[in-house]
């Protein structure tokens, strides 16, 4: 009977249990969201070519297994480590090809690490400072790349004059050089470095009363690919 109440006795009073009820479960609820939203972010923003879906959708399972096992060992010294242990004798073999991944993968580190332990506010805080940090370098990088230098090449089943074509171009774009010219029986094709204030301009072009009266086909490609 003794045994009874005092097993009793340390689950009402083990302080484990009551920080699992406390801490752990809402922890682990906003590490579920916190993942959540940097998939979304990822998805949108990332610049990784490859395997970005499934990348992103083992953001939310990595930040939810950080915040449990920091949760759980934080309070043990024993934990740690057999942590330390258990880590050292894993290997992981993947390969992180790009560096955005990487910074991506941290970022799912960090927030476990901070709801592991237990400073909510702080990392939610941390990560939505982070996510604006990402939002306007990312509009930046997207205005700054279309106001450089893109290869812009037109062309057409007759021949065009050359003279009307260039100052047609003119009024859609910031800066203009001629690349190639060629003019045979199959049709005309021009080659140019153009510049272009905004994709406003791009469409405007391509809208031009002459290009469609000439049958005039636009192609943009800049370092990225085709626009």
């Amino acid at each position: 009977m003794n045994e009874i109440e005092s097993f009793e006795e340390f689950f009402r009073n083990s302080s484990s249990l009551n920080f699992i009820n406390i801490e752990i479960i809402p922890n682990l609820l906003i590490a579920v969201f916190l993942g959540f939203l940097v998939k979304k972010i990822y998805l949108r923003f990332g610049t990784s070519v490859s395997n970005r879906n499934d990348l992103g959708s083992q953001f939310i399972s990595l930040i939810v297994i950080t915040t449990f096992v920091i949760s759980v060992v934080k309070s043990s010294l024993a934990l740690s480590l057999g942590l330390v242990g258990a880590l050292s004798i894993v290997r992981f073999r993947t390969a992180i090809k790009e560096p955005n991944e990487l910074i991506y993968l941290f970022l799912c580190i960090a927030i476990g690490l901070g709801l592991g332990a237990n400073l909510k506010i702080l990392t939610v805080i941390a990560t939505s400072i982070i996510f604006m940090g990402i939002f306007i370098s990312r509009v930046k990088d997207h205005d700054a790349s279309i106001q450089s230098e893109q290869i812009l090449t037109l062309s057409s089943p007759i021949e065009v004059d050359f003279e009307k074509l260039v100052s047609t171009l003119k009024k859609h774009t910031d800066s203009l050089t001629l690349i190639r010219f060629d003019v045979n029986e199959d049709g005309s094709e021009f080659n140019f470095n153009a510049s272009f204030e905004n994709y406003k301009k791009i469409n405007s072009l391509k809208s031009d009363s002459f290009i469609k009266t000439n049958k005039i086909s636009t192609t943009i490609l800049d370092s990225r690919g085709i626009i």
